[in-house]
């Protein structure tokens, strides 16, 4: 196991390049509870699922210790350590300030209307 990634110096140049509209770091409550908490009323977001590399540990978790899909996007990151929202048109930007600070990126799902009955966060 690794320590924790620290994201300050790559929020830090996102924020002073980029229209940044809400950064959320995927802590204890995985993606579906995080994103949320930084997300206005009224939207949500759509994730891909397989745009990302999930590491080999959140398999291993998952299988022996049964956990369905749902919590085991609601308890762990699942290898996304921090999601930043914003702007389509700023995506190439970020991804070149990131890969300057030799941090990896990538776009894993967009912003979208969302009514209060429907979860805000959709693993598709």
């Amino acid at each position: 196991l690794e320590p924790t990634a620290i994201y300050v110096r790559a929020a830090q140049a996102l924020l002073a390049r980029c229209e940044i509209a809400g950064i959320a770091h995927i802590t204890g409550g995985g993606l579906l509870e995080n994103i949320p908490r930084v997300l206005p009323e009224g939207l949500g977001v759509h994730i891909h699922a397989g745009t990302w590399k999930r590491p080999a540990l959140f398999d291993l978790l998952q299988e022996r210790g049964r956990i369905s899909d749902h919590d085991m996007l609601r308890t762990f990151n699942c290898g996304v350590g921090l999601v930043v929202l914003l702007p389509s048109a700023q995506v190439a930007l970020a991804q070149q300030v990131l890969d300057d600070l030799g941090e990896e990126s990538m776009v894993i799902g967009d912003v979208r209307p969302c009514d209060r009955q429907g979860p805000r966060v959709r693993v598709l």
